[in-house]
């Protein structure tokens, strides 16, 4: 019974590399917001991870169950590695020049890489002094294994195959519509189609206060022709009771008459203002 293990072993751990790949995935595409370039390039490293891993364990060890679930251990143990790196750069997508891409990715993940892969590794000090030579290779050894390894690829394997590959990844990311600056200036176009189809508000008319200029389509009621109306300053503001002479003289009867006369001007002018202010309120 313990040798029917290994008939279908190999097999089986290959299969369930394939089928942990495929859950890496669907699980970073869906964390993405589904980022298909991120979620190809984690999944694809997570793979070349563990193979090796797979392959120098197989060398130095004897392959056995303890080794397979290890194996499948270091596969969930490589997404360390990978994803936030893959994540970092593609956030980078509005930058064209892939060099800059990677160098800004690296220096934005690579300190928690080597503090997560630190932090690891002396968690599992303990385990490399256990008095059972079994636990001290199969359990220290595997596992560090998977940390050393997927340390080399995640700061130096995957770096260099990002930018060996990067026609590939800039075509799949044109693809896949993920180009951020493009996607920006599409919405940024959009928002300034709909301000354009966005009526203003009109601009407040200007208060006869400040000029009796008429509004289009309309011509203003001319007051009574005398002296005063010639006076650019006094059509443009009632005219004030005149001020008491130095003998205390007070105003003449045809003054008083002259400034009725323009306060009904003025008064027709505010219903004309008032009326084109309620025909452009009607057409907004």
């Amino acid at each position: 019974v313990f040798w029917e293990v290994f008939l279908d072993l190999g097999s089986r751990l290959s299969s369930l590399i394939a089928v942990g790949c495929l859950i890496i995935f669907v699980v970073t595409l869906l964390l993405s917001s589904f980022d298909i370039p991120v979620a190809i390039i984690t999944s694809v490293s997570c793979a070349l991870i563990v193979t090796q891993v797979y392959g120098i364990a197989s060398y130095f060890m004897n392959f056995n169950i303890f080794v397979a679930a290890l194996v499948l251990f270091g596969l969930g143990m490589a997404v360390e590695f990978t994803a936030h790196f893959a994540m970092a750069f593609n956030s980078q997508t509005g930058n064209d020049d892939h060099t800059e891409r990677l160098g800004l990715a690296m220096a934005h993940t690579f300190p928690a890489v080597l503090e997560g892969s630190f932090s690891t590794l002396v968690s599992i000090i303990p385990l490399a002094f256990a008095s059972n030579m079994f636990t001290v290779k199969y359990m220290f050894g595997v596992i560090a294994l998977v940390v050393v390894i997927g340390l080399v690829n995640g700061l130096f394997i995957m770096p260099g195959l990002m930018a060996l590959l990067s026609p590939a990844i800039r075509a799949l990311e044109a693809r896949c519509g993920r180009k951020k600056a493009v996607r920006k200036d599409i919405e940024s176009g959009d928002a300034n189609q709909h301000l354009a189809q966005t009526p203003t508000p009109a601009a407040p008319l200007p208060s006869i206060q400040e000029g009796n200029a008429a509004p289009p389509g309309e011509t203003e009621a001319e007051p009574a022709a005398d002296d005063t109306d010639k006076d650019p300053v006094a059509t443009a503001t009632p005219a004030a009771p005149p001020k008491e002479t130095a003998a205390g003289a007070s105003s003449s009867p045809a003054w008083a008459s002259d400034f009725e006369k323009k306060e009904a001007a003025s008064e027709q002018e505010v219903g004309v203002v008032k009326q084109v202010g309620d025909r452009l309120k009607c057409s907004l």
